[in-house]
């Protein structure tokens, strides 16, 4: 079932599950909010608890915007009943200059050393605000290094439409 704001915007979203034939369960809930700009800025998920027949908190993420509308920021949570608090999982960062990503930064959160571990990052180059390469690189824990993966190449047509695409796998 989905539910909609009067900006026709998804506010809602319940699934079901039917282990008998003719007979829906309440399964799982999303709910999504939004800032002035129309911009997604949190998701929220539960689950039901048959026994106590309540909406248990499981997952939440966070969208932040810079003021051109271009996403700086997103952070994912875990909800921990036995703190009953939301505690870090997941970060990606959106790097722009002049409006135009730049590069991307991912991490997750280390709940041992209680920091944020890099995970992986992507950089973007463009020609005539076309995009021709995507090079994709991995933190390595043993070396402290970031260790290339992959590389993908664009091409574009006279009209602009992409011609090719090639992939590129780092040979360590």
């Amino acid at each position: 079932e989905y539910t909609f704001n009067g900006s026709e915007q998804l506010v809602e979203l319940l699934r079901y599950f039917q282990c008998v034939p003719g007979t829906w369960n309440l399964y799982e809930k999303i709910e999504f909010s939004y800032d002035s700009n129309g911009n997604e800025t949190e998701e929220i998920q539960y689950y039901w608890d048959t026994t106590n027949s309540i909406w248990i908190p499981s997952y939440k993420n966070e969208s932040t915007y810079d003021m051109n509308g271009n996403i700086t920021l997103y952070s994912g949570f875990e909800w921990f009943p036995g703190v009953s608090q939301w505690l870090n999982s997941f970060k990606d960062e959106y790097f722009y200059t002049n409006g135009v990503l730049t590069s991307e930064l991912s991490s997750y959160w280390n709940y041992g050393t209680n920091q944020w571990d890099n995970a992986s990052q992507v950089f973007y180059t463009y020609v005539a605000n076309q995009l021709i390469t995507e090079i994709i690189q991995t933190w390595d824990l043993n070396s402290n290094l970031w260790i290339n993966v992959n590389k993908m190449e664009y091409t574009y047509n006279t009209n602009s439409f992409l011609a090719s695409e090639i992939l590129s796998l780092w040979d360590t």
